[in-house]
Order: structure tokens, then C-alpha cells, then sequence
């Protein structure tokens, strides 16, 4: 279990952005317990919260996690309580988290389709991204450290042997247990088209990381296989139907696209492949009509399967 923070505390203002300047004393109660990735957080010690949130969802630190839950519920406890309620308000049918950092606890369980539900929804936050999806990070000096600079846990994003970068990807987190083996969730932008990779439970040999591998070859494989086309363009005639009522023998107008459609389609997908369909409210039109009158939606189809509508005028 890998996400560090309740994404939508961010959402509710919790930590909003003009609250990342906003100092925190830490704690002795704040990281009583803390194992795993720290940055050795002291109590006494003062700093931002936009230094603790780059800390946890860049540096992956989990100090730095547990002082912002309880930052944001009080306790850490109650943060926990958050986060189970928001995975159940996702649809999360099979994860029940007892900490905040991803350590592992026997009672803690999650699984990669409940994984892709909730960084889909962490997605849409651009602050989180933004964090997530950062190289590097510098925090200054504080009233008890020297200054820290850290890169992202996610190699993805910071490697410089160029072993596992990939320029497609933004963050979002990545992480090992020994119980749950190697971890990565990310988003790979790449002309327009967007995809969420999530791989769980992944080994490592003196050759490779394997989840950052196989998160490389999955997009690699993705945007190579796969893109978005236009099949319909706006305005675009399809069908002619006959127009009743008007005096004039076989008169019939064009039907056309209101809109264009584009869809998502493998690469090599073939035109002929590709049936236009015409579904008329009516078989023909009694006069008057005008130009922009609804009388149906025009589906594309690639062979039996119905990939999107739009409306016919």
C-alpha cells in the first residue's frame, strides 16, 4: 500500500495552497514510532507545510507522512479513519489501510484494480501532481538541520543513470516492502493520451528494479499500440433521408455530424474496420426543417463494437 497522503484532504482545504507556508513544529508524539524512510524529523523542529508535503509525496518520507496526519486529523489515528472512509467513498472494495506511511501491517491490504481507482482520483489534483511529479526538491535550513535535498522516490521520475527515467511519466508514488515487493503507480502523458499504470508485487536482482521495468514496458507498449483518432469530422454528411410534405418528388437533404468523434483505437486499427451508422428518430422528415434540427445520433462502430455517438442534424 503505497500513497502516502489522503489525496482529497487537499481538496477540502486541509492543505490548501495558501496554506504551504504555513510553519509546523514538529512533535516528539507526531513521529513516535516512525520506521522505514525518514527524514529524521526532530521534535522542536519548524518548517512548512509545502516542505513536509514535498517530503512525503516526492521524497516518499514517512516521518514527514505522519506529521501531516496529524497536521490534517489530530492524530494519526484519525487520519487513518479518513482514509479508509475516502477508499470506501471510491468504490474500493478490497483496501483497508492502518497507517499512513505503506509499511507493512498483516492487517493492512489493498489491490492493484482499488490502487488504479484511487491514483485516478489523486490525478485530478494538480497539486498533488505537481508535488508528485517534482525531480528534485530543496529544503532550507531549519532551526535544528542543515539544509536537505532529496530526489524523488519514484526512479521514473529522478533516476539520472538513466536506468528507469522515463520523460513520458508524472509521478505519482513507488516504494518496497519485503512483504509486498516492489511498488509503482504512474502517469505517462503522451500526444494527448493519457495512462495509469499500476505494478504491485514486483522483484529486484542485480539487474533491475522490476516494477520500474515493467512500468516502462507496459507504456512503451501503450503509446506504441494505441491512439486517438478522428473518424468523424463536425459537419460531416453521412446519410441522405427523404423530406415529405414538400410538393416536390424525391427531394431528400444530407444528415450530418453535430460534432466531430474521435476515439481510442490500436494503431494499426484499419479504416475498413471502421461502420458509420445512422440512427434516424424517424425514417423521413416532414417539411419544414431547418439546418440543425436533431433526427438522431451517428455511432461508430470498429467491427461489432460501438465506440462512441454524436448527434445527427
Amino acid at each position: 500500500t503505497m500513497h502516502k497522503i489522503h489525496a482529497k484532504a487537499f481538496e477540502r482545504g486541509d492543505f490548501s495552497c495558501d496554506r504551504l507556508d504555513e510553519e509546523v513544529t514538529v512533535t516528539a508524539a507526531m513521529v513516535a514510532g516512525v520506521t522505514g524512510r525518514s527524514m529524521h524529523l526532530a521534535d522542536g523542529e519548524k518548517l512548512t507545510v509545502r516542505d513536509l508535503l514535498y517530503a512525503a509525496l516526492c521524497g516518499g518520507y514517512n516521518d514527514a507522512a505522519c506529521v501531516l496526519a496529524c497536521l490534517s486529523s489530530g492524530s494519526v489515528a484519525a487520519f487513518v479513519e479518513a482514509m479508509n472512509t475516502e477508499a470506501q467513498r471510491l468504490g474500493t472494495l478490497h483496501t483497508r489501510y492502518t497507517n499512513p506511511t505503506g509499511l507493512h501491517d498483516p492487517a493492512m491490504c489493498t489491490t492493484a484494480r482499488d490502487i488504479a481507482i484511487i491514483a485516478r482520483e489523486a490525478y485530478a489534483n494538480d497539486l498533488y501532481m505537481r508535488i508528485s511529479s517534482e525531480r528534485t526538491y530543496t529544503i532550507p535550513p531549519t532551526n535544528v538541520a542543515d539544509e536537505r535535498l532529496f530526489s524523488n522516490r519514484n526512479a521514473l521520475i529522478s533516476d539520472s543513470s538513466q536506468n528507469y527515467y522515463n520523460g513520458y511519466c508524472k509521478g505519482m508514488n513507488a516504494g518496497m516492502t519485503d512483504e509486498g515487493g516492489w511498488c509503482t503507480v504512474t502517469l505517462a502523458e503522451r500526444e494527448g493520451d493519457r495512462y495509469l499504470c499500476v505494478v504491485m508485487g514486483a522483484d529486484e536482482d542485480e539487474n533491475y528494479i522490476y516494477s520500474y521495468k515493467i512500468t516502462n514496458d507496459l507504456v512503451k507498449w501503450a503509446c506504441n499500440s494505441f491512439a486517438t483518432r478522428q473518424v468523424l469530422k463536425a459537419g460531416e454528411a453521412t446519410i441522405q433521408v427523404p423530406v415529405e410534405n414538400t410538393g416536390l418528388f424525391g427531394l431528400e437533404i444530407d444528415v450530418c455530424t453535430k460534432d466531430a468523434l474521435t476515439v481510442y483505437l490500436p494503431r494499426d486499427a484499419s479504416d475498413e474496420n471502421l461502420i458509420v451508422r445512422c440512427h434516424l428518430s424517424q425514417t423521413s422528415l416532414q417539411a419544414p426543417v431547418k439546418a440543425g434540427q436533431a433526427v438522431g445520433v451517428i455511432t461508430v462502430y470498429y467491427g461489432d463494437v460501438p465506440l462512441g455517438s454524436v448527434e445527427a442534424i
